[in-house]
């Protein structure tokens, strides 16, 4: 089993990082159509889904990503990788 782990430096708030990935990285297309289940607690996101099972971590500027990768998610990783990569950039350009 794979695992991909990111960790985004930001300049955001954790509460304004929670807002983003609940409004715009949970939305995404990709992603939307195979998360099975999400769970906040507090500071923290867990979900499944069929391209695997993970969370985002929100500190002050700071977002840590895991997710352990089913056989699905493995092969879409660099998929995977660059969505949230692109989102998150797009969230520090717009309020820059």
């Amino acid at each position: 089993m794979s695992v991909l782990k990111k960790q985004i430096k930001t300049k955001k708030t954790k509460e304004e990082m929670k807002s983003f990935v609940n409004n715009k990285i949970l939305t995404l297309p990709m992603l939307s159509s195979v998360v099975s289940k999400t769970e906040w607690q507090i500071d923290r996101l867990d979900f499944e889904s069929t391209l695997g099972n993970g969370y985002f971590l929100f500190m002050e500027n700071l977002v840590e990503i895991e997710i352990k990768l089913s056989f699905m998610g493995n092969i879409a990783k660099a998929q995977i990788e660059k969505a949230i990569d692109t989102e998150f950039l797009k969230l520090e350009e717009n309020n820059n």
